[in-house]
């Protein structure tokens, strides 16, 4: 990927790849976790995404730099971050999928000589071509050559933007996909990325660059030019005329509300196309009629079986925009949808949260002569203004209603976990649409009895009801504090430790670095759950006063140095760097602190999240040894940490070293079920010697202190 990194300048400044993988990366590997997804698949794809994708996507939102003197705002996310999340359900809340969009524009540093260049977007498309099984560009290339207008000059492009009223020609999807690791072949493993990728081109552009009448004649166009199209695939021209008949009883402004051209990259044969519309209220200043929704998702009841839909789309709405309140709701007064939240004043938020209307897309299929709709309701659309915490527990009283919840995470208890900048019931915003609509899947059972009528029939399509969650990270409004996450839990090859006095970690004579509390658990795994978990507890809860056996430590030097700025900009302190492959090898136990209070059911405090949940607890102490280098605060840089500190590395000599698997720690405990690991024996005897050898240089200096007394 090295082109990538070369076309772009902002992608040599390391801070900037970093501050995605570090909040963006880690929400994503929250979703993944929560999903169920193994790691197996998570580990490539995140080092898929923080060594490719991270580098495309320039600097932070709202920084600038030399390399960086100017921004401009992505359209996928309301308030112009370049991501947008989803959990897609089929009937189930055991089971979500994992999926996210997002925007590849250069937009920071703004490429003011290509503004509507997809350069990007083509070297992730390139990327993936030999890394994804069944990879198939034939229609997308097909599109990006009729879509683009990289051809003509700058000013001309830089002349549209303003008109179309955003700088974003096309934006990348990504399903996460682990069947596409063979579990019969793993040695393969190492070679896949394992997703799915989609493409989304914006018409606007070569609407207006060709004077095209509207933004669908554009997308109609795109679709007939298609190579082979009417041999491989007649029922797509099928369906495009049903989609084209209907637009052409309504207004004109219904076919220039087209949105997006979205395809597959799977053959031809079996790739599908989706086209997306904004649907813009008919009564500006009203909530939307349910019978305008209506008629607009079954195409003027063109499209047929879709009768089942109809209570279900319903009362999805009605939940969601606080229309009708869930059980959970009502049992819980202090979430009631009627109390004085501030935000609702907020006239900045509320228009930007509702600029989006709701969208509708069509899916055009080989297999029938019709569209497949799906709905994309925006909560933030409804006059009652429901915040974040309404709208999911709308979602999860939809879901109680029609048996999807089953027993798996709830949406309320998936979007707490993966967005910890704020809580939920602060405001909206994190939720952006809710999206209901028939997902077409080859040999599944039709979830419902659907009366398909003789079209239906004809072609026996196999369809099931399909609900997806759309969610976007706020990354502008309400940013992150970046911490450097790490791989689905593997560990990072250096921990960084902020050392202050006074603080419960100190260093014994023999320079380890010590717990207040080095006896507690001495006699190793299994522990008593209650006592880690009060452990635990107490040691995140700084004004508890008790004694801790854990030593914090943070998987990133920029983190670290942040959180030493933020919480003692007056005091004077170190950081200490600690290589990892050393700490294990010395037998000290490691635990990643989100996956410790997941396991324990312990919520961390909000308030502190933006760091605790990139926290690792060292139990008991760290060895000498295991420490690389340790700096004062004065002797930091402001910036470019992570140069100085890959040069600090360099200048010290050379280490062995060490065979250890660098993977988080499980916990055991003594009531630990059958399927839940136990900690082989010689790890204790790893702990013993570590402990002895700690004692025997304590002898040691004790020794030669004494002996240099006596001379």
């Amino acid at each position: 990927m090295g082109s990538l990194d070369a076309s772009n300048p902002v992608a040599t400044d390391l801070d900037s790849p970093a501050y995605w993988y570090a909040t963006s990366g880690h929400d994503l590997e929250r979703m993944m976790q929560l999903a169920g997804i193994p790691e197996t698949a998570q580990n490539p794809f995140l080092e898929f995404y923080r060594t490719v994708l991270c580098p495309a996507l320039g600097a932070r939102p709202g920084h600038t730099s030399l390399s960086c003197p100017s921004q401009r705002s992505s359209v996928l996310g309301w308030e112009g971050n370049p991501f947008e999340y989803s959990f897609e359900f089929k009937g189930s809340t055991k089971k979500a999928g994992v999926r996210f969009a997002a925007d590849f524009t250069e937009h920071r540093p703004n490429n003011s000589l290509h503004p509507l260049s997809m350069s990007q977007s083509r070297h992730i498309i390139d990327y993936l071509r030999t890394r994804v099984p069944g990879f198939d560009s034939t229609w997308n290339d097909a599109f990006d050559q009729f879509f683009s207008v990289e051809d003509i000059s700058p000013e001309q492009q830089e002349s549209l933007i303003p008109e179309v009223g955003f700088q974003t020609p096309i934006m990348l999807g990504f399903d996460i996909k682990p069947g596409m690791l063979d579990p019969s072949s793993p040695s393969s493993w190492p070679d896949i990325v394992p997703l799915m990728l989609k493409s989304y081109y914006t018409p606007h552009y070569i609407s207006l660059a060709r004077n095209m009448s509207n933004n669908f004649d554009a997308i109609k166009a795109s679709i007939q030019r298609l190579p082979n199209l009417e041999q491989t695939s007649p029922n797509i021209l099928k369906a495009l005329d049903m989609l084209d008949s209907y637009l052409s009883t309504k207004p004109q402004s219904y076919k220039q509300s087209a949105q997006y051209m979205a395809t597959d990259f799977v053959s031809p044969a079996k790739a599908r196309l989706k086209i997306y519309f904004r649907f813009y209220n008919p009564s500006p200043g009203k909530d939307y009629e349910f019978d305008d929704i209506w008629e607009y998702y079954t195409l003027g009841e063109r499209i047929p079986g879709l009768d089942g839909d109809r209570d279900m789309l319903r009362d999805l709405i009605d939940l969601v925009g606080g229309h009708t309140s869930p059980s959970s709701l009502t049992q819980n007064p202090s979430a009631s949808r009627d109390k004085d939240i501030k935000w609702k004043t907020d006239k900045v938020r509320v228009s930007k949260t509702r600029r989006k209307p709701i969208a509708l897309y069509f899916s055009l299929t080989p297999d029938t002569p019709y569209p497949t709709p799906k709905l994309y309701y925006n909560p933030a659309q409804s006059s009652k203004l429901p915040d974040d915490l309404s709208i999911a527990r709308g979602i999860d009283g939809w879901m109680e209603k029609y048996g999807w919840a089953d027993g798996g995470l709830s949406v309320e208890e998936r979007a707490g976990r993966v967005f910890s900048h704020r809580q939920l019931e602060e405001k909206n915003g994190i939720f952006t649409f809710v999206a209901f609509g028939r997902k077409e899947d080859g040999g599944v059972q039709v979830i419902g009895s659907e009366q398909l009528g003789e079209l239906g029939k004809k072609f026996n399509k196999k369809v099931q009801t399909s609900l997806s969650v759309y969610m976007t990270p706020e990354f502008v409004l309400s940013p992150p504090v970046p911490f450097f996450p790490l791989i689905a839990g593997w560990l990072p090859a250096y921990l960084y430790r902020v050392m202050y006095c006074p603080s419960q970690t100190r260093y014994s004579a023999a320079g380890w670095l010590e717990a207040r509390d080095t006896q507690k658990f001495a006699s190793h795994e299994p522990f008593d759950r209650d006592e880690f978990r009060d452990m635990v507890l107490n040691h995140i809860d700084w004004n508890s006063g008790g004694k801790s056996p854990f030593i914090s430590l943070l998987p990133g030097p920029c983190g670290a140095v942040d959180w030493g700025r933020a919480l003692r900009p007056n005091n004077n302190w170190d950081l200490v760097e600690i290589e990892t492959a050393e700490l294990l090898w010395e037998g000290v136990r490691l635990f990643k602190l989100v996956d410790v209070s997941d396991k324990l059911g312990i919520d961390l405090p909000a308030k502190k999240s933006s760091y605790l949940r990139f926290e690792y607890l060292c139990l008991h102490r760290v060895p000498p040894n295991a420490i690389t280098q340790k700096v004062s605060k004065e002797k930091i840089p402001s910036d470019t940490i992570l140069p100085w500190i890959e040069n600090l590395r360099k200048q010290q000599p050379q280490r062995t070293p060490r065979s250890v698997t660098r993977k988080a720690q499980r916990v055991v405990f003594a009531d630990a079920s059958s399927d839940e690991e136990i900690a082989p024996k010689k790890e204790n005897l790893k702990d013993l010697l570590c402990r002895l050898k700690e004692l025997l240089q304590e002898m040691v200096i004790l020794l030669k202190s004494s002996s240099d007394k006596e001379t």
